[in-house]
Formats: structure tokens, sequence, C-alpha cells
């Protein structure tokens, strides 16, 4: 194998899949990536058996082949190496050179045939998704995913396609956050599937703001995501996702509007003074306004006034500070409505004229 290429794309390609290589891996082979020249093209692929991510970028292949380096270290090597043509070949014993400029490298491979192969998937059966769409649903229900491995069935996100009606759920437990939006075009089969955390960290890496094109595909027991020059599979997590429409309030019978960016600062200030374990806030709503209390016997205490839309009676409850800021940063809209039954019940946030995004956060005792 022997290549020539630019530096940037070299890097481009590996900062997409160097990630997904595990160091710690059982097998050692699993720190490293995969290199393949074809015709015209370098194919990168990385794996940990949970995910797998392929990249493939245009380059002067003089001698096609396979190698395998360690990721993070070739990754880092690219990196520091100014911009002009890297020279890479492959070596005996698996050994590799890497030339670029007047900087040379003689780096330690391993057999590419003992590689773990990429799943197989079948790119007809792929179904167009909104790239914009999916980036923004990611990131609005990401931070709700359990990370406790003992309820693995929350250790993803629900994927739910049905018609033209696209959802993504995430809870842990104690929290949950559910977006829709509309899919590019209805689908003949729903689709219900709950993908790993790991998954869709590796699918925001990939979607970039100049993405216009993303496919998902159903294979068996995986996921497949096709990007233009990427690939990612992932497997699905096996298990019944919880019936999360029982903890989505349906009405509230106090509803307060309150300036996000206010309600946000507040919330960091008035935390500071809440119990570490419980980092639980009070929040308590009186016509025109929402104040804010935290208090820790060993600590102090604090208090904030807000201004707010609410002429009520006045409602105490108590929930978690960083829960809130959590569901606040993943909003964009400039007031956010709390909406509340009692005391022990559910809390509903929603942003005012935000479109179909809800963000639920279990109440603590006071």
């Amino acid at each position: 194998m022997e290549i020539r290429m630019p530096r940037e794309a070299l890097h481009k390609g590996l900062s997409k899949v160097q990630g997904v290589a595990d160091p710690r891996a059982a097998q050692p082979i699993l720190a490293n990536v995969l290199l393949e020249a074809t015709d015209k093209t370098l194919v990168l692929t990385a794996t940990d058996f949970e995910i797998a991510v392929q990249a493939s970028c245009e380059a002067e292949v003089v001698q096609t082949g396979r190698l395998t380096l360690n990721a993070r270290r070739l990754y880092d090597i690219v990196r520091e190496l100014p911009e002009e043509t890297v020279h890479l070949v492959a070596q005996q014993e698996h050994w590799a050179g890497l030339t670029c400029g007047k900087a040379s490298f003689r780096i330690a491979g391993m057999p590419a045939d003992e590689y773990p192969p990429m799943p197989a998937y079948d790119a007809a059966q792929s179904i167009k998704l909104p790239p914009d769409a999916v980036r923004e649903m990611v990131a609005k229900t990401l931070f709700a995913v359990s990370t406790d491995e003992t309820r693995y069935v929350l250790n993803g996100v629900l994927l739910n396609l049905e018609g033209k009606t696209l959802e993504m759920v995430a809870t842990d437990g104690h929290r949950l956050a559910q977006i829709v939006r509309d899919a590019k075009e209805p689908v003949s089969e729903p689709m219900n599937v709950v993908i790993p955390r790991k998954a869709l960290h590796g699918l925001t890496r990939l979607l970039e703001p100049e993405v216009e094109v993303l496919e998902v595909v159903l294979q068996e027991n995986h996921v497949v995501f096709l990007l233009p020059g990427a690939v990612l599979v992932g497997r699905l997590i096996e298990g019944q996702f919880p019936n999360y429409d029982q903890v989505i309030p349906s009405s509230s019978d106090v509803v307060v509007t309150v300036g996000r960016q206010a309600f946000i600062q507040g919330l960091k200030r008035v935390s500071l003074m809440a119990s570490d374990k419980s980092k639980m806030v009070k929040l308590t709503m009186t016509a025109g306004s929402l104040t804010l209390a935290s208090e820790d016997t060993e600590v102090g205490a604090a208090h904030e006034e807000l201004a707010a839309e609410y002429d009520g009676e006045e409602f105490v409850i108590g929930l978690n500070a960083r829960y809130l800021l959590d569901a606040l940063g993943a909003m964009e809209t400039d007031e956010v409505a709390i909406g509340l039954t009692d005391a022990l019940a559910p809390g509903l946030l929603e942003p005012v004229n935000g479109g179909r995004y809800k963000c639920v956060v279990m109440p603590m005792r006071l």
C-alpha cells in the first residue's frame, strides 16, 4: 500500500473515526484504525464492536493495499504535520513509513487481516432523514440518557419514525426529553429502535453543518447512518423502552412563564448553595414572581427572585437544579413555560413558541 494526499484531507478523515478506537479494549487491534487504499480512495475504519465508523477520502493511490495503525498516535502525528502532501507507505512486518515536508515517521502496525469486518448492510433499504432536524433532536435528548448500566434499555435514545413523524425520546428515570419533527418522506413501515448513547455521539461528530444528505438503514440488530463520505453502524439496544406517554403531563394546573436566560443564571447562582448530593432548589411561585432558594445546613443558603408571568395562588416544589439547567440549555427561545400539578407530580418544561419539545423533571421531597 502506498498513497499520497493532502495533510488536511487525511486529518479530516482521521478526526471522524479515531474517537471510536478503544485503547483499553481486550483486543489490542481495536485501538487501531484500518486504512484501505483502493482506486483513488482511502477508506478509514474504526470500531469497538458497539459502533463502527468508516470515512472515505480522495487520495493518489500509488499501490492498493491495507494496513492498521494506532488510531490516536496516527491522528496526533497528522494533526502536527505541516500543510503539505502526506506520503504513507506500508513496510515489512506491518510497519508503515510516513513523510510530510521534512518530517518523517516509522510507525508500528498490526495485521490488517485481523481487523474486524464492517457489519453488512443494504443501502437500497435506506430512509432519508432531515440532517438539520436530526442534529437538533440528538442535541435536545442526549443529555437525558441514563448512565446506569443496570438499566440498559435507558442507555440510549428511542427513535420512532411513523408516517412523516420523526420522534426522539430519552429518559434516565428522573427526567425525560421528547422532541418531534417532520421527516423528509413518509415511511411504509414504522421504525421503533433504541440507539446507544455512543452511536449518537459519533453521529453528531459526522453531522457537520454542511451535510445535506442523511439516510438510515435498519439491519437486523444494527442501525446504519449513511452520510456523504462516511458511514456509522451502531448496535441497537434490545428491550422494551418505558411507556413515556404516561410520564408526560397531559395538562397542568399551574403554568409559570419566565425568561429562559434569567432562569438559567438564577439557578446557577442559587444552586451553588444546594446540597452536593441532591442539587435540590426550591421553586416558589407567587403572583408575578418565581423565587429560587437552596439551603445546606453545613454550607449556607441562597435566595433569588425572578420576574414571572403567574397570577395563581402560592405554589412550592423542589426540583434538581442540574436537571433544570440541562433542559433549559437545550432550549433556544427567550421564554420557557413551567407546567405543574402538585408538589409530588412531574414538572413540565416547554419553550414558549418553540415547537414540539418537552422536558419532564421529577419532583423532590422538600
